[in-house]
């Protein structure tokens, strides 16, 4: 468990997605996503041999170190925070109220334009997962 990769690593690979080295990044990611589940496989079998207990401790506490579906909390949460991403109030999180003179073409384009990021970023997380 002490060579498994981070949650937090996975967590952060969707803030990459309009990178220029994307592809490298989304390769990473799958290797690291496999090498987890490698982790996962291993570890369930010794857990089952050692009995109840270890079980009950791998569902518990292990389980949530090692399976990488297990980030996606971590990620929505990166995401829903990133000033670029649209609120639920209509203008873009980190906006001033000095900035709402803007255009309201100029607002829908920039809230296009998270949207279309924002999707990004999430195919780009769960597209590994799946």
């Amino acid at each position: 468990v002490g060579s498994a990769p981070s949650m937090r690593f996975i967590a952060f690979v969707p803030l990459c997605a309009e990178s220029r080295k994307a592809a490298k990044v989304k390769a990473s990611m799958m290797q690291c996503i496999s090498s987890l589940r490698g982790s996962i496989a291993t570890c369930q079998a010794q857990v089952r041999a050692m009995g109840k207990a270890a079980e009950k401790n791998f569902e518990n506490n292990l389980k949530m170190k090692l399976m990488p579906e297990y980030c996606v909390p971590y990620a929505l949460h990166l995401l829903a925070f990133r000033h670029e991403t649209a609120s639920a109030a209509g203008t873009l999180a980190g906006e001033d109220d000095s900035d709402a003179e803007m255009e309201a073409d100029e607002l829908a384009q920039s809230e296009e334009a998270s949207e279309k990021r924002l999707k990004k970023r999430l195919k780009f997380l769960f597209d590994p997962l799946i």
